[in-house]
């Protein structure tokens, strides 16, 4: 049976600073969004930005009513699905001076499991964030670019590997990418951008957080992670090691980034609320949730809950005005089916997205006893 995590309380401030950074701006200061050259200039020496300006579309509909369908030609070097469907997303567009990026869900695929989807529509979902018509929508009239998922590796991937069912094309750094240019075109200078993702989009946020802050590097950028923390198990370091080998994803980890030697990928967030000290991120999870503690992690449900807690208390203690949570009871994956419904100490869960993005005091880290 496998040892318990404990919850051990924050020892020293100092160690945390260490291996998180600390740059919490001083009251009254209002710094510069955006990261410092020194972080810029990393991520381009890794190659975060290599597919940038390299694939255009092969066709953009007009759907009707500000609905965008873009889709991309079949390319394996280029955009493209896991089992080699076309790559595909949408756009809903409204007079709005504010960006809503949504990276979607759906599984992942490695050589220990593999449950992903593998193909994707060009609608943009009315769900969760992206809900413009109920009474308390979170985002509404904000411009959507609907990032779809299909590349079985968090949009992370920029490898192609084979097993028994032929080809997998894991390209979601090329797919993300060759979006973000068209979003980019079309959208050049928002007010805003909200970068958000559920599940393996969550997932997706940690990584998409660097390439959207590249794609615009001087607008304020707020990000909410559903359900995909980047948490790893310990006690199965063969897992992330082949997520590495198989999805290509090693090399875009920042070397300067020193607690995500520990094996967290969840310590990547840190790196970046470091190097950008307006970056300001919320993160929904239920305590034990069953997917991601389950079939992703192969860890007891308590020990999750011990890890979930542990790691992102690293990263409150080093932010806590830029990086707060949002935990639940219970075991449910991500958010979305319940989004109207999720309450902790009396707070909604869309009252406290409301209070994050209007930069309102009662944004404030909100855990279920």
């Amino acid at each position: 049976m496998r040892s318990r995590l404990h919850l051990l309380p924050v020892i020293a401030l100092g160690w945390l600073t260490a291996a998180c950074g600390e740059s919490e701006p001083e009251e009254g200061a209002q710094p510069t969004p955006g990261f410092d050259q020194a972080a810029v200039d990393e991520l381009r020496s890794l190659g975060v930005d290599r597919y940038f300006d390299r694939f255009e579309p092969s066709a953009v509909t007009d759907l009707g009513e500000g609905h965008f369908g873009v889709e991309f030609a079949v390319d394996e070097e280029g955009p493209i699905c896991l089992r080699g469907a076309p790559y595909r997303f949408g756009i809903r567009e409204r007079d709005s001076e504010d960006l809503l990026i949504f990276l979607q869900g759906g599984g992942a695929c490695w050589s220990e499991f593999c449950a992903a989807q593998s193909a994707t529509s060009v609608l943009v979902p009315t769900h969760s964030v992206m809900d413009e018509q109920h009474e308390r929508s979170v985002m509404p009239g904000y411009n959507v670019a609907h990032i779809a998922y299909c590349d079985g590796s968090v949009f992370t991937g920029d490898t192609q590997m084979e097993d028994e069912e032929g080809v997998r094309y894991h390209r979601g750094l090329v797919n993300l990418s060759a979006a973000l240019d068209v979003v980019k075109e079309r959208f050049p200078e928002p007010r805003r951008v909200v970068l958000a993702g559920t599940s393996a989009g969550g997932y997706g946020t940690i990584l998409g957080t660097l390439l959207v802050r590249l794609k615009w590097p001087t607008t304020p950028l707020d990000v909410i992670n559903d359900a995909g923390l980047g948490l790893t198990n310990p006690e199965r370091p063969q897992t992330l090691a082949l997520m590495k080998e198989e999805w290509g994803f090693g090399s875009l980890v920042p070397p300067s980034c020193e607690a995500c030697r520990e094996g967290q990928f969840t310590q990547v967030i840190g790196w970046a609320l470091e190097r950008d000290p307006t970056l300001r991120v919320g993160v929904f999870s239920a305590y034990e949730d069953e997917i991601v503690s389950g079939p992703f992690l192969s860890i007891d449900p308590l020990d999750f809950k011990a890890l979930l807690i542990s790691e992102t208390d690293k990263l409150h203690t080093a932010y806590p005005q830029r990086f707060k949570r949002f935990f639940v009871n219970g075991d449910h994956h991500t958010a979305v089916p319940r989004f109207y419904d999720h309450e902790v100490n009396g707070v909604p869960y869309t009252s406290w997205l409301r209070a994050m993005l209007s930069r309102d005091p009662s944004w404030v880290d909100t855990l279920a006893d």
